[in-house]
Formats: structure tokens, C-alpha cells, sequence
């Protein structure tokens, strides 16, 4: 059995979003496509939860992730280790 590379957690639609709660790659297996993969999985299952975007806080370690794939700042959020980037990914 292979090992874990990465998981994403996207939470039910509310007021038209997904919210991803959680992206993780392992840190060895970055930069191979994974997180890409996870992304377009949570495309595919938001689309078919009527969502029309996707939206995530950002770690500042992964922002420039977000923005390569396709999500855009809409505000600041905080979080309780301090404000972070909201970002969000239209399905429209």
C-alpha cells in the first residue's frame, strides 16, 4: 500500500461558497502536480455541490500556490495566529 502524499477538506456550500478548510501536501512530494490534483478534485466536487466559488484562507507559505491556481485576494481574515489572506477561486 502506497503512502499518504496529501489530502484536501472542503467543507458543505454556505451563502453560494465552499470553504476549503484544509490543503497538505507532503513536504517531499511538493512541486510533483499533487496539490494541482487536489484543487481540481475540490473543483469538481464544489461544482457538483451547486457551489459557485471556492474560498480559502491562505497560509502565507502557500499564497503564491493559491494565485497559480487561479484563487484571488478578496480580504483578510483572522485566524488565532493573526490575520491572513482570504482568497477565492470562482467556479462561474
Amino acid at each position: 500500500m502506497g503512502a499518504l502524499a496529501g489530502f484536501s477538506v472542503l467543507l458543505e456550500p454556505a451563502a453560494g461558497g465552499c470553504e476549503l478548510d484544509g490543503l497538505f501536501v507532503e513536504p517531499d512530494r511538493m512541486r510533483r502536480g499533487i496539490g494541482r490534483l487536489l484543487i481540481d478534485d475540490a473543483v469538481r466536487i464544489a461544482r457538483s455541490r451547486g457551489a459557485q466559488r471556492i474560498d480559502v484562507v491562505a497560509n502565507q507559505q502557500a499564497l503564491a500556490f493559491y494565485e497559480r491556481m487561479g484563487f484571488e485576494y478578496v480580504g483578510e481574515a483572522q485566524t488565532r495566529f493573526g490575520p491572513a489572506p482570504r482568497m477565492s477561486l470562482s467556479l462561474t
